[in-house]
């Protein structure tokens, strides 16, 4: 109880104008992924009512900021909750800012305020149906990292078919193990779970294990392909004014584990290929899952010798004249449902986020 009282008093120094301005620096870098409304009863399957104490720890998990980790659908963003967080962004005084902006506000010997950047991870078709039409009636500039895999349609998205796999509680058979888990909570869990052991694999590793299974549980995965831009639509979003295209390599790989040669091309091709086939320069690169463990200081200079000009993290901070030095680590938060502007400057522990693997 008294760590509870001291948490919220803590959160309500963000009110305090010189605290507010301390911690919400330059501005903030937003990550997002889907764009499409939400369907509470899909993921996670809820419980029945005749399960009244399951059900009700499910609607607090669905409803809590500390059940987001558990959740697999943390990745999508319905259009109203964009819409919402754009709206408050404006009120509270942000200006949307794009990528290329927003480096130069943090070169700029007298660094401006309040700056808000909104990117697009992975290159899902929703973000020109969903996310397009609202960032044009708000006149908002973003940023979508591309997998070119995805737009070949070589590759799918594996982690939206697991979730399917999941979710449908009928048991499946994932590689040589056959899982069925049956409490809602374990499903959440077992998605983790899995999902962790993936992203070791290689991506088209990954996605034969993961396409293989929905071959046996009767799914079509062609879907999974479908949900991703082509390269027509890809065009048709880059020609808008207010977007920017970035690179997320070729693959979506654990960047780290790869071997050194295998690690450049993803950088350096997927650059290249989205220049070639878009006609446009690709000045900027997110790390497949960001986190400091999935990618190091070898990938950095890596992106640096490729000609970017800015690599982003998942690593959750705001920006600070700091970060003038660290062009290929910068860091954003992550939107989801329920996010409020007054947490991007809510107080932390460190003002400057470990962000590059060598800090």
């Amino acid at each position: 109880m008294l760590h509870s009282v001291i948490i919220k008093g803590a959160q309500g120094l963000a009110y305090i104008p010189y605290v507010r301005r301390y911690y919400e620096g330059i501005g903030t870098i937003l990550a997002l992924h889907q764009v499409q409304p939400l369907v509470r009863d899909a993921w996670p399957a809820l419980p029945s009512w005749r399960r009244p104490i399951e059900r009700l720890r499910a609607e607090w998990l669905y409803a809590s900021p500390h059940g987001r980790g558990t959740r697999a659908d943390s990745l999508r963003t319905s259009p109203t909750q964009l819409e919402k967080l754009i709206q408050a962004a404006l009120s509270k005084g942000y200006t949307p800012a794009s990528l290329d902006q927003l480096l130069s506000g943090l070169s700029a010997p007298s660094s401006p305020q309040r700056l808000i950047c909104f990117t697009l991870d992975d290159g899902y078709a929703d973000n020109l149906t969903h996310a397009l039409p609202i960032f044009e009636r708000w006149q908002i500039p973003f940023t979508v990292y591309v997998v070119v895999a995805y737009i070949q349609r070589s590759l799918f998205p594996w982690w939206l078919a697991l979730e399917d796999l999941i979710r449908q509680g009928e048991g499946f058979i994932l590689g040589s193990t056959f899982y069925r888990p049956i409490a809602w909570h374990q499903r959440s869990k077992l998605f983790l779970q899995l999902k962790a052991e993936l992203i070791q694999k290689l991506p088209e590793e990954a996605c034969a294990i993961v396409e293989e299974s929905l071959r046996k549980a009767g799914i079509d995965p062609q879907p999974y392909y479908q949900a991703m831009l082509s390269w027509e639509e890809l065009k048709r979003l880059a020609s808008n004014p207010l977007c920017s295209i970035g690179a997320h390599t070729l693959t979506h790989p654990y960047l780290s584990a790869l071997p050194e040669a295998r690690a450049w091309q993803e950088i350096s091709q997927s650059k290249s290929l989205l220049e070639q086939n878009l006609g446009i320069p690709v000045r900027h690169f997110a790390y497949p899952y960001g986190s400091p463990n999935t990618f190091s200081m070898r990938e950095v200079k890596m992106v640096e010798g490729a000609g970017y000009l800015s690599a982003v993290t998942t690593t959750a901070g705001n920006l600070y004249p700091e970060h003038r030095a660290l062009c290929y680590c910068l860091p954003r938060r992550k939107v989801f449902e329920g996010t409020r502007v007054v947490d991007f400057y809510r107080p932390r522990r460190h003002r400057i986020a470990r962000l590059c693997p060598s800090q």
